[in-house]
């Protein structure tokens, strides 16, 4: 009597009984695309590590824009710039600031250049209040220091690579990459680039489908 092929559950059991994970190796940025990470990443400083604009236009304390208010610009924060401002008291202080630039400590708003009349050194508004925090991005708020932002296990696409490189993770390390083999077998079967294919012949057309499948994979 012919022995019974096992049903599909238990050929994947037997499968996955004899499987073993593979091995680690170090990847750049540029080599991990579609790895599998092996070891979590942490964010080696607050994300994002100040309190960034999320507009351009003015910083302000949130207490100074009323109906009427004209404050006095003191000074121009482009982004990646550091400024110092000149003296204790920002009150009635507004400062010009770029998206992605530091917001000046003692500032708590940004209204947005829309928002915003300038003349000279002075700007007004036309609105008549911004609520604390408006259009600032506070620092920490996507991830504290040492906190994980990449897990183990996560396979490591274009948004993956970015969140690493954002926190200074340059070489990650992640599983090997199995090693595959395809072969078709069948007297029936002829290379696709064959052109006179015998009636009872069939191009091969699982080894290009099979590979690909594979590459996908990983």
């Amino acid at each position: 009597m012919k022995p019974q092929l096992p049903d599909y559950d238990a050929a994947l059991a037997a499968l996955l009984s004899a499987a073993a994970p593979l091995g680690t190796e170090p990847a750049g940025l540029t080599d991990a695309a579609g790895r599998v990470l092996a070891e979590p990443v942490s964010a080696d400083r607050d994300q994002p590590p100040f309190n960034r604009s999320a507009m351009d236009g003015y910083a302000v304390r949130a207490q100074d824009v009323k109906p009427g208010a004209s404050l006095n610009v003191v000074a121009e924060v482009p982004a990646g710039a550091a400024v110092v401002m000149p003296g204790d008291d920002l009150s009635g202080c507004a400062v010009r600031i770029a998206t992605g630039a530091a917001v000046p400590e003692g500032f708590d708003a940004v209204v947005r250049i829309e928002d915003a009349r300038a003349a000279g050194n002075r700007v007004g508004f036309a609105i008549d209040h911004v609520e604390v925090g408006k259009d600032i991005h506070p620092r920490g708020a996507d991830a504290r220091a040492g906190a994980a932002v990449l897990d183990r296990g996560m396979r490591l696409g274009p948004a993956q690579l970015g969140i690493a490189a954002a926190v200074g993770a340059v070489k990650l390390t992640v599983y090997r990459r199995p090693r595959a083999a395809v072969l078709t077998t069948g007297d029936e079967v002829v290379p696709p680039a064959v052109e006179a294919v015998a009636p009872q012949q069939v191009r091969n057309s699982n080894a290009a489908m099979l590979t690909a499948w594979l590459d996908a994979a990983g």
